[in-house]
């Protein structure tokens, strides 16, 4: 667990580049990163079927 000396917030990108990014706490950054994690773990457990897209010619 963090101590309060210890807390400290992440800039976050989430518009475009020129403007300021989101300041947001460690722990949750944190959690948003383990959900997505998650997700990628649960699709590659899941089985593809490979897609046949015909060959494209000009």
């Amino acid at each position: 667990m963090l101590r309060p000396e210890d807390d400290f917030e992440l800039p976050v990108f989430d518009r475009p580049m020129e403007d300021p990014p989101s300041r947001v706490p460690y722990e949750v950054a944190v959690r948003a990163f383990e959900e997505i994690i998650a997700a990628f773990k649960l699709r590659e457990k899941t089985t593809h079927v490979a897609e046949d897209i015909p060959e494209f010619k000009m």
